[in-house]
């Protein structure tokens, strides 16, 4: 049963990523597409810390940077929104931004190139989601990609609270 859900989860997310661009309003361009040989992965972070996981939202980005392989053959790529409430680290910056992962052992100061400075976005809303793997798919194409969904975790129900979006 557990394949099954998985294989429709799958095919339920490419069928969304490919069949509804009305989703993708306002695509987002990082530039020309970044190609490599060497790369076998693209893993995308979805991590939505604009929430009291502010902290640990920080935290698991650095983790990311201590624990990318130095070989090129994965590359990361991480939409981290966050709030401005609970934490100061790793500088005073609230809003969300994407970062192409580096590797580094510096467990206080973020290794990562930013690639864009998006603001305030609203991370429970399906298009962000679409708009962000949509533009690293475009820019760090790979053999094999993986998306990470980063939040409290409440399933369909609710997966990425976000405490600064405007509700409706």
């Amino acid at each position: 049963m557990q394949k099954r859900t998985t294989r429709f989860l799958l095919a339920f997310f490419a069928l969304l990523l490919t069949c509804v661009p009305a989703l993708a309003e306002g695509l987002w361009d990082w530039g020309e597409p970044n190609a490599s040989e060497t790369r076998e992965w693209t893993i995308m972070a979805f991590v939505n810390g604009d929430n009291n996981l502010e902290a640990a939202a920080l935290a698991d980005l650095l983790e990311m940077e201590k624990g990318l392989p130095e070989d090129g053959t994965v590359e990361v790529i991480a939409l981290l929104d966050r709030s401005d409430k609970y934490t100061k680290d790793l500088g005073d910056w609230s809003g969300a931004r994407v970062f192409h992962v580096k590797r580094s052992t510096d467990e206080k100061t973020l290794a990562s190139e930013q690639l864009a400075d998006l603001g305030p976005l609203d991370m429970s809303d399906a298009n962000t989601l679409v708009r962000f793997v949509k533009a690293a798919t475009a820019k760090y194409p790979a053999q094999k990609t993986a998306l990470v969904m980063w939040n409290h975790g409440g399933g369909w129900g609710g997966m990425s609270s976000d405490e600064s979006a405007k509700k409706e």
